[in-house]
């Protein structure tokens, strides 16, 4: 009966029998061709020893650039250590320091404490001066310079906030090594 029904089916087409052989072949070609689609899985087009080279550089490369990263981040995080005021040695130029030896161990040994530094004018001081204090960049010694030429000199410490950069922890950090 559903012999009938298809046969029926195709007979309405208006075809003759060649052109219904060839749809039902091209019909039967299609389903093979989905069924063989959905079960074939090809080899992947490359070896993982091939890219084994690859993968080291890739490694090497990207540690490299995390080390850089990290080197340029310490400039603005820095640590215990760069905060603290580093000591000024200043040469002894006496004759009794290069005669005497022991004399001169002596001397240095007496130095216990680190030596203090001036603080930063931040109305004179030039870039240079601003960057080297602590979490302060050429950006920002670069905005506190341009705001000094606008707006004038600062009157308080809290003017420092008006600078693009400098947030409440940064004035903080940097208020022991300044002065107006």
């Amino acid at each position: 009966m559903l012999q009938r029904k298809w046969f029926f089916w195709l007979e309405r087409l208006d075809i003759t029998r060649q052109e219904r052989i060839a749809v039902l072949s091209l019909l039967s070609l299609l389903f093979l061709l989905t069924v063989f689609n959905h079960y074939y899985e090809p080899a992947p087009p490359y070896s993982p020893s091939d890219y084994a080279a690859l993968r080291v550089e890739f490694r090497a490369k990207s540690e490299a650039l995390k080390r850089e990263q990290e080197k340029l981040m310490a400039r603005y995080r820095p640590g215990p250590e760069a905060l603290r005021p580093s000591p000024i040695v200043v040469a002894d130029t006496a004759d009794s320091t290069q005669t005497n030896p022991a004399f001169a161990q002596a001397d240095t040994s007496k130095k216990t404490g680190p030596a203090k530094l001036s603080p930063v004018d931040i109305n004179k001081a030039p870039v240079s001066a601003l960057e080297s204090l602590p979490g302060i960049g050429p950006a920002i010694a670069g905005r506190i310079v341009r705001y000094r030429q606008t707006n004038g000199a600062f009157r308080t410490m809290q003017d420092l906030r008006k600078v693009k950069g400098i947030g409440k922890k940064r004035l903080e950090k940097i208020l022991p090594f300044i002065k107006l």
